[in-house]
């Protein structure tokens, strides 16, 4: 396998631990000639971080207009709490205390939101 083949693969999302393997040298060897090659490294685990870029209307719905808790939020949707809380703030939105259930004059309001919390 050449280091093309290596580049080509690594850009395409093969791990670098794969490709090692494949090739038979070490992880570091291969991240250290894609490097080299001007390739940007992706963290271990590849992209673990998906969040909730195309779920906001629905994390808003269950979280805010159903009232359900993060938790639930995230196994609905296959991801965890941390996830659901980490989008609510991204796009300015206030999290309710643990347990506290989303009051009726605090939902967001049509199709404009309402910002809650601090």
């Amino acid at each position: 396998m050449t280091w093309a083949e290596i580049r080509r693969r690594y850009l395409a999302g093969a791990s670098a631990q794969d490709l090692a393997d494949d090739a038979g040298v070490a992880r570091n060897t291969v991240i250290l000639r894609l490097r080299a090659m001007g390739v940007k490294i992706r963290g271990r685990g590849g992209n673990r971080r998906q969040g909730l870029k195309g779920y906001i209307p629905a994390v808003l719905r269950l979280y805010y207009d159903q009232g359900m808790s993060a938790a639930e939020v995230g196994k609905a949707l296959g991801r965890c709490e941390a996830t659901v809380l980490r989008t609510l703030r991204r796009v300015g939105l206030g999290i309710r205390r643990r347990g506290i259930p989303a009051p009726a004059t605090k939902r967001r309001q049509g199709l404009g939101l309402t910002r809650i919390g601090p």
